[in-house]
């Protein structure tokens, strides 16, 4: 089962204010036959006719700042509020975490487990978690 995890950063926001800006532009410019090119991000195509997309930038916009994370990790394990409890930032915990892995192996009917030893910050996020979560 996966999950998506959102974080909002307003460095990310501005960064992404200024991309959406530079894009809805060159779409205008592209569809005025101000500038030629592939057909840019916010352009639609029908029957020949380009136009502006405003239903897609208007979507944009309201992830401006956003940016996702999909984990197979239940909410009862890490809930949403993760980040408060670690005082990190979700891409901090998905580099700290993502690194660590488990396979069983069975080999003649018996079961071994092999696992990614557990690193000094990965162990101090799953702490946090867990207390966050008792």
């Amino acid at each position: 089962m996966r999950r998506a995890v959102w974080a909002y950063s307003t460095k990310r926001a501005v960064r992404d204010r200024a991309t959406l800006t530079l894009q809805e532009n060159k779409a205008k410019a592209v569809i005025a036959g101000e500038k030629t090119a592939r057909t840019p991000r916010f352009v639609t195509i029908k029957n020949g006719s380009r136009s502006l997309d405003e239903a897609s930038i208007e979507r944009s916009r309201k992830l401006i700042g956003m940016k996702g994370y999909v984990t197979n990790i239940p909410a009862i394990v890490m809930p949403a509020s993760l980040q408060d409890a670690t005082g990190l930032s979700i891409k901090k915990i998905v580099r700290t975490l993502r690194p660590l892995q488990q396979i069983t192996v069975r080999i003649a009917g018996h079961e071994h487990l092999a696992a990614d030893p557990i690193t000094g910050p990965a162990n101090e996020i799953l702490h946090a978690l867990q207390a966050h979560t008792h």
